[in-house]
């Protein structure tokens, strides 16, 4: 819906803010860390995540691309709704979040209210399989800027060859991701491009 809105800082509550964005204010669930840095009158912006329901419509924001990407991949978990997801980002940061992974380090998770000992070590199993099988969003949560830089040049790379072979930009986007999920983390970008021609011959 959003991919990010900009503005200034209105109004402060109990875990959102209201941001003023040329005279609309915009209700925005924040993460306690980050709205704990944030004064009425301060220009920011947030990256977006939308969670829409028959009756309900939430925008939550977001100060990284590493932050919305782990609230993304919480809400993938059984038991975990956006609620304590964003509970999760108020008591831990990305960083402290794949420390607890890689340490299988259940003592942090198990600090957020809402978070019992089976709810964190279901996290733990979920999120390291889940890292496991999905090179991009490894890269994002626990890359270097390097690493980070080297993963969106190759899948831009990747989509370019796809759309000048025919293929619309969505198209090619889907595949290249798809294709990056099920190749080595080296692979060179002409076999993602192979993998993603593959997949779109299947359809």
């Amino acid at each position: 819906m959003f991919a990010f809105l900009q503005g200034k800082v209105a109004m402060i509550g109990a875990g959102w803010i209201a941001l003023d964005i040329h005279g609309v204010g915009y209700q925005v669930s924040l993460p306690e860390r980050v709205l704990n840095g944030l004064a009425i009158g301060q220009e920011i912006r947030l990256l977006t995540y939308c969670h829409i329901r028959e009756d309900d419509f939430q925008i939550f924001g977001f100060p990284t691309e590493e932050d919305r990407a782990l609230f993304r991949l919480l809400l993938g978990i059984n038991g975990i709704g956006p609620k304590v997801a964003l509970s999760i980002l108020s008591v831990l940061d990305p960083a402290a979040f794949l420390a607890a992974i890689e340490h299988h380090d259940i003592g942090p998770l198990t600090r957020v209210p809402g978070v019992g000992k089976k709810l964190a070590q279901r996290v733990l199993l979920e999120v390291k399989t889940r890292l496991g099988q999905d090179t991009d969003l490894r890269v994002l949560l626990g890359g270097s800027d390097t690493e980070r830089a080297a993963a969106r040049e190759q899948a831009d790379d990747a989509v370019e060859a796809l759309v000048s072979l025919g293929c619309t930009v969505a198209e090619a986007r889907e595949n290249v991701a798809a294709a990056r999920r099920e190749c080595p983390a080296d692979a060179p970008v002409e076999t993602i491009i192979k993998r993603a021609l593959a997949r779109l011959a299947r359809r």
